[in-house]
């Protein structure tokens, strides 16, 4: 989720001599909701965040929500790409703000990491053994079958 937003910042005023150019806010990108199971680490992004006239100088995470009882922390809330690993099942959701070289800030971005147990379903693999001839018997063979998390198949 991306939001872009432009703030200009004039100096206005009767009797005011020089100019000042317009300053642009930097944009917040927290990157990609994701899914995931539990206890596997995370890195969020924030590395597309950016600034039109000048360079992001800060970030700022804070997580928004997450599930009750659920301990998990960032690695470090100041840096484009913290970690965390989830400890329970739900919804996790993370704000991040940026600031530029002129210390303007960005609007914050979120980003939302679903963490679900047996999330991902198994490959079958068939292996067929015989002939398929009317009347043959065949064999199916599914031993070859995986799954991602390693869970045993039924």
């Amino acid at each position: 989720m991306r939001t872009t937003t432009a703030l200009w910042i004039l100096a206005i005023g009767a009797g005011c001599s020089s100019s000042k150019e317009a300053q642009y806010a930097p944009y917040a990108d927290a990157g990609s909701d994701l899914t995931v199971g539990p206890g596997v680490e995370v890195q969020l992004d924030g590395s597309e965040s950016g600034d039109s006239d000048g360079q992001v100088k800060s970030w700022i995470w804070s997580v928004v929500s997450q599930p009750e009882r659920s301990t998990s922390s960032l690695s470090d809330a100041g840096v484009a790409d913290p970690v965390f690993t989830p400890d329970r099942d739900g919804m996790y959701t993370f704000s991040l703000s940026v600031t530029d070289n002129d210390g303007i800030a960005s609007i914050p971005d979120v980003v939302n990491v679903l963490v679900v147990t047996g999330g991902t379903r198994p490959t079958a693999v068939l292996t067929l053994e015989g002939s398929p001839i009317l009347q043959s018997p065949l064999v199916l063979d599914g031993t070859d079958s995986t799954d991602v998390n390693g869970d045993p198949l039924d």
